[in-house]
């Protein structure tokens, strides 16, 4: 079965996709929306969820600063009625709270102590900035210098910071050992279970 993706960036595109490979291997991506980023999917969800009477959507968002992920869904999409054939899943806080919640993958990853990974991610404002701290701690410097931004440029990551997470995602992270640090995880796991 065919399924059109919709992300904000390449690190959530790969996220999903290692998730769908573990839990929904019957499902092939055939398009991917991620250029427009957070606006772009806001903008476009209503058509997103009409789409899906065709062809199965699966969307994923960050909630950033907001306080609820169903608030946000509510925002957003209204009540529109959408069939089993649309997913529209909230990474709490941010997709890189998902790749932190597999704790021991992401420490040997990184190469540090497991006890420095938060046990429950979700609850973490600013997941990126929790992420980019751990590298910091690291020992690995090809890692450090591409996922860390430069002193003294105006950017706040690393040269190759999505390669590198992406890489992680494709060898080293499981998504079922993530969803039990991840209550956020869990929910969109068995949410692209039941895909229709």
């Amino acid at each position: 079965m065919y399924i059109c993706l919709v992300v904000e960036d390449v690190l959530s595109e790969y996220t999903v996709r290692k998730i769908l490979s573990e839990v929904r291997p019957d499902l092939t991506v055939k398009t991917v929306y991620k250029n427009g980023g957070f606006g772009y999917i806001k903008s476009n969800v209503k058509r997103f969820c009409k789409a899906s009477q065709q062809i199965p959507f699966v969307v994923l968002a960050d909630l950033d600063n907001e306080i609820c992920a169903q608030s946000r869904v509510l925002n957003w999409l209204g009540f529109i009625p959408c069939t089993g054939r649309f997913v529209f899943r909230i990474a709490v806080h941010e997709t890189e709270s998902w790749l932190m919640a597999d704790r021991g993958s992401f420490s040997d990853f990184l190469g540090i102590s497991e006890r420095l990974v938060p046990k429950d991610p979700d609850i973490l404002l600013d997941p990126k900035e929790k992420l980019l701290s751990l590298v910091k701690r690291s020992k690995k410097r090809s890692l450090k210098e591409d996922i860390l931004p430069s002193a003294g440029k105006h950017v706040t990551v690393g040269p190759a910071y999505n390669s590198s997470l992406a890489k992680y995602v494709l060898e080293f992270w499981n998504p079922q050992r993530a969803a039990g640090c991840s209550a956020s995880l869990q929910k969109a796991i068995r949410a692209l279970e039941s895909l229709e």
